[in-house]
């Protein structure tokens, strides 16, 4: 358990609050592993993103596209590809990538839509964390 701080009673008389014993949380300090397996994750996917694209432009477009635009139905679609591949035993799953290998050209064009909604979807949450924090900011100056 990480070492925690205790604020103590504190009364602002001006606004009236007063905060009891309130435990502020230190963030878990990340490992050199988790910090090298960050980077390597990043990388591969990039170099992936790279190579999809290349093969497939038009169709990586279009996913990019799509994935910014049905971003609320991009999330439920990837929720549910996570559930299907940690409830599945690894014999179903050996099968689907044994069949995805015999049609690969069809495997690596639905893979490569698949990966640019994503991205897609990544993108426009990011943007809109960015313009929501951006909006705050200009309401408080």
């Amino acid at each position: 358990m990480q070492p925690s701080i205790q604020i103590p009673l504190i009364h602002n008389f001006l606004s009236m609050a007063v905060i009891e014993n309130t435990r502020i949380e230190n963030p878990p300090i990340p490992t050199l592993r988790e910090k090298v397996w960050k980077v390597v994750k990043f990388i591969f996917n990039s170099l992936l993103g790279v190579a999809f694209f290349v093969t497939n432009p038009t169709i990586f477009a279009i996913g990019v596209i799509i994935g910014v635009a049905l971003d609320k139905k991009v999330q439920e679609f990837i929720s549910k590809i996570i559930m299907i591949w940690k409830t599945q035993p690894w014999s179903i799953i050996a099968i689907a990538g044994i069949g995805a290998f015999l049609s690969l050209q069809v495997s690596w064009a639905a893979s490569s839509f698949i990966f640019a909604v994503n991205l897609g979807s990544k993108l426009s949450r990011k943007a809109q964390e960015i313009f929501h924090r951006d909006s705050e900011l200009l309401l408080v100056s």
